[in-house]
């Protein structure tokens, strides 16, 4: 009765790493052109596609780096599957911002990368769409004695400076408000796949 295992079968997998960047280049992302989104609640950057301008070429090819080692390494996709950037933009939120529920549509994977953020600046949370049934269906609630990655429908991240998280584009997330005097600066990206697809009746070609 002592040993036992568990299966985490059919795992959301949730990719948190680091990587280094300079002061410069953060400064650059900074200095972007913002505006203030329809939602009143943070800014955008005008430039949708942040990490095609040169400026950001290094900075763009160790986020790829990190999306082969997450596909190939941890997913074990076939190194024949080629994944490439979309869109790119950075978020600029003050005391208060905050950003609701939501997904990213065609795209296969999502990532953000936190270049200035401090202990007060939010959380990063993901919640488990009602359709997606891993332990009880939407109409059970059970309580529990600790929350944790089998029961929760509901994680939250703690964002730090140079944090990169990765994510499949239709899990929903959300930004809780910053409670920091400072501005909380992040780059968030979009993932799609290019190659040839699956084989016969299936096959398809990106």
């Amino acid at each position: 009765m002592d040993n036992y295992d568990i299966l985490p079968l059919w795992a959301t997998p949730i990719y948190v790493s680091s990587l280094t960047c300079n002061n410069e280049t953060k400064t650059l992302l900074k200095e972007l052109l913002y505006n203030r989104i329809v939602e009143n609640n943070g800014w955008m950057s005008e430039e949708m596609r942040v990490l095609n301008l040169p400026a950001f070429s290094r900075l763009k090819n160790i986020i790829l780096d990190h999306v082969i080692r997450y596909s190939n390494q941890c997913l074990e996709i076939h190194n024949t599957i080629e994944f490439y950037l979309t869109t790119s933009w950075v978020m600029k939120h003050k005391m208060g911002d905050w950003s609701q529920a939501h997904m990213h549509v065609n795209s296969i994977f999502s990532g953000i990368y936190y270049f200035e953020v401090d202990d007060n600046s939010g959380l990063l949370g993901f919640e488990r769409h009602s359709s997606m049934l891993n332990l009880f269906t939407p109409t059970i609630e059970l309580d529990v004695n600790k929350w944790n990655v089998y029961n929760s429908r509901v994680w939250q991240i703690k964002p730090e400076n140079d944090m990169l998280v990765l994510f499949p584009s239709h899990v929903r997330h959300y930004v809780t408000p910053s409670l920091s005097e400072n501005l909380r600066y992040c780059l968030a990206f979009n993932i799609f796949v290019r190659g040839n697809i699956s084989k016969e009746i299936s096959e398809l070609n990106l």
